[in-house]
């Protein structure tokens, strides 16, 4: 698959009130890339996070197509499905996607494999588009 023509950035986030955040670490077998409290200050904003975070994001480059990213959440996630499934009864998760681009019109190609993550999990995408 070719390189995207803008930049992709990829994260599975839980997002809820007094995560235990040691536990999902330990559970997913994986550290976070980010975590933050309620209430601690947000670099983009001017106010504080409304909650806490337990953040994961695809540590590949920027330039790779949306499905790479996503196979590679699939990759690390799909051994601990049962657990992130049981997340949800405690916090709400999903899987964000920010594209950037300096292009007023754009596509993209994502593949139904690529898909599955949010139908297994039964989570949803959350897209940012930034045209700058």
């Amino acid at each position: 698959m070719d390189k995207s023509d803008g930049d992709n950035q990829v994260n599975f986030s839980v997002r809820g009130e007094n995560l235990n955040f040691d536990e999902i670490s330990d559970a997913l077998g994986i550290s976070p890339t980010s975590t933050h409290r309620a209430g601690d200050p947000s670099r983009l904003k001017n106010k504080p996070f409304p909650c806490d975070a337990w953040i994961l994001e695809s540590p590949l480059a920027l330039d790779e197509p949306l499905d790479v990213h996503l196979r590679w959440l699939t990759d690390k996630l799909t051994p601990h499905y049962a657990y992130i499934k049981s997340l949800k009864a405690q916090a709400d998760l999903s899987i964000w996607w920010s594209y950037i681009t300096e292009e007023e019109q754009n596509s993209l190609v994502v593949t139904s494999d690529a898909l599955d993550i949010f139908t297994a999990l039964g989570i949803p995408l959350v897209v940012s588009i930034h045209v700058i």
